[in-house]
């Protein structure tokens, strides 16, 4: 119950009392709208996969180390640093944290997408090919392909990034 209480002060959960029969009060709790972009088990977009990937202790020790890089006094990246390791061999390790990352990558991409369409001019590749390396599951080409389709678009991506 207090885990729950306090999941409300911060606004996951909504606290409801429920009256009974007689004098006793029950309590019952919902998803705040907060709460709602948390699951996992929705077909709206979720942000569990920001939050699972964000938490991670590799994550947080990485942040650690960034003031230190800014500042000049070492020249790997902050990851690396922090975890004897780079960021592409951590995630080719630890699939469960891979899955996280592609997950922001796709609740991401949809604005992201828009933008590039937007601020480029498309139409001067008319008739060429594009190749997207490093693109999961190919979301901007597929929208560059269906606005412009006189550009060949193509994507690749690691087998472990799209499974």
């Amino acid at each position: 119950l207090r885990t729950m209480r306090l999941l409300c002060s911060v606004g996951v959960f909504m606290e409801h009392s429920l009256p009974t029969e007689g004098q006793s009060v029950e309590t019952a709790f919902s998803l705040s709208p907060a709460g709602v972009l948390l699951q996992t088990t929705t077909e709206s977009s979720s942000l569990a996969p920001f939050v699972s990937h964000w938490t991670e202790k590799p994550m947080w020790d990485a942040w650690s180390e960034l003031p230190n890089y800014v500042a000049g006094k070492f020249t790997e990246s902050p990851f690396e640093r922090a975890n004897q390791m780079s960021i592409v061999d951590f995630y080719k390790t630890n699939k469960e944290s891979a899955k996280h990352r592609n997950g922001v990558a796709r609740l991401i991409s949809p604005g992201e997408i828009q933008a590039v369409i937007d601020g480029f001019d498309w139409k001067s590749l008319s008739g060429k090919t594009i190749v997207d390396v490093g693109g999961g599951y190919g979301d901007m080409m597929n929208a560059i392909a269906k606005k412009f389709p006189n550009i060949k678009c193509h994507c690749m991506d690691l087998p472990e990034v799209i499974a």
